[in-house]
């Protein structure tokens, strides 16, 4: 589920209830939402956003990259953006102190829409599989 919210005030008093939202996963919608607006914390910056899902309660995800690539088919898809391409950075991570950028490029080709995401996050853990 996508929800554009006005402002980042909005944005960081949303939480996920997920009694609330029992009646849409009882029709089949999984409980991920993701939610932006247009009101960031650096100016060069065009969104904030934030994805909750349910996994054992609900988790929040410092970053995103499935939640902006269904954002950047959202905004095509309703003309936000103009379909000859953009591109878009978007701040992720700052409600749970990990601040990361997203960034989304978006496009109409043929008539379906083109996405790609990319970005950079604070790493909290660095592994080796041996």
């Amino acid at each position: 589920m996508i929800v554009p919210l006005c402002s980042l005030d909005a944005l960081h008093r949303s939480r996920l209830d997920l009694v609330a939202y029992a009646g849409l996963a009882a029709k089949g919608h999984p409980p991920l939402v993701y939610l932006f607006c247009p009101e960031t914390h650096q100016p060069r910056n065009d969104y904030c956003a934030r994805f909750f899902f349910e996994a054992h309660g609900v988790r929040e995800d410092p970053a995103t990259g499935n939640g902006a690539a269904f954002l950047g088919a959202y905004l095509l898809e309703h003309r936000l953006r103009p379909e000859s391409g953009f591109s878009l950075r978007i701040e992720q991570g700052h409600d749970v102190r990990r601040p990361s950028l997203v960034i989304l490029r978006g496009r109409m080709v043929a008539g379906a829409a083109e996405v790609s995401v990319g970005g950079s996050v604070m790493p909290t853990v660095v592994g080796e599989l041996a």
